[in-house]
């Protein structure tokens, strides 16, 4: 655990399944990929302190892009005490010297949206505008639309999708149950409607 990783030359390594353990900073020689493919399991979780890429780091690709496997890259780590004020490029990071990064995870649409309809305090259900490819499990933010908007006193309200509906009424593009409930009244009328928006991706590099 916690060990740095240098793969070897000339070689590509397929990551298929969650690491074990945490590694400690992953090295991949200009001569050598890691490609991260799709998986039998739902998730692929990578944890590492840091990734210096001097050659290739690939997942899916422009015509095979990464439909069903969730791809979860953690950097992890504490500043050492002693660091200079700019930390080495690989910390906590994703540090590119010459080589490439490629990541093409299953495009959702539209990733932002507006209500259709007015969404009171206390409902479940979203009427958006147009129609969307979201599902179950993905994240969404509602925008608000009180007149106040600040970092202390917001109405924006972060939902996780629980279904999404085969078909909607007339005037409707798509339409989601989503858990919590609304805690605040977001306006969908002729003139102003909250933007919703989708948080969720394929491949997330936290």
């Amino acid at each position: 655990a916690n060990q740095d990783v240098s793969l070897p030359a000339n070689t590509q390594v397929l990551l298929d399944k969650s690491t074990e353990v945490s590694i400690g900073y992953i090295t991949i020689p200009s001569t050598s990929s890691l490609v991260i493919g799709e998986s039998d399991d739902d998730e692929i979780a990578l944890r590492a302190a840091g990734i210096n890429v001097l050659g290739k780091l690939i997942a899916g690709s422009e015509s095979c892009r990464i439909q069903n496997t969730q791809i979860r890259i953690t950097l992890y780590g504490s500043r050492p005490a002693n660091a200079p004020t700019v930390p080495e490029p690989e910390y906590k990071g994703v540090n590119v010297q010459g080589g490439e990064v490629s990541l093409h995870g299953k495009r959702f649409s539209r990733t932002w949206t507006r209500l259709s309809t007015t969404a009171l305090a206390g409902s479940d259900v979203l009427m958006l505008q147009h129609q969307t490819n979201w599902k179950a499990g993905q994240q969404l933010v509602v925008v608000t639309t009180a007149v106040k908007d600040s970092k202390e006193a917001h109405e924006n309200e972060v939902v996780t999708i629980q279904h999404v509906y085969d078909s909607v009424p007339g005037g409707v593009g798509s339409a989601v149950v989503i858990d919590p409930p609304l805690q605040y009244r977001h306006s969908g009328i002729s003139n102003y409607q909250a933007e919703v928006g989708l948080l969720s991706r394929m491949i997330v590099i936290k």
